[in-house]
């Protein structure tokens, strides 16, 4: 470190699953409804979050036009699940 700076890492383990169409096409033809006029390719994303019951992590700022469930972008996310220490 130079100087005074101080210098965080966060390390996040992530698994990556693919996910079944199946599991989650119930949820698609709303999911696509209410992507239809931000960006339907992103609607089974959004149908998968639905079924799931469960927040997106994305930067595409796209899902923040919705309402039907809750998107943090990396830095929100950062800042609800690891907030800085007073002394940070």
């Amino acid at each position: 470190m130079e100087g005074n700076k101080k210098e965080t890492r966060i390390v996040i383990d992530i698994n990556i699953i693919i996910i079944p169409e199946e599991i989650y096409l119930d949820m698609l033809p709303s999911a696509i409804e209410i992507m239809k006029n931000i960006d339907e390719k992103d609607s089974p994303f959004l149908a998968l979050a639905m079924k799931l019951q469960c927040a997106i992590l994305s930067n595409d700022e796209h899902f923040k036009r919705q309402n039907e469930v809750k998107c943090y972008n990396i830095d929100e996310f950062l800042e609800n699940f690891f907030p800085k220490s007073p002394t940070d």
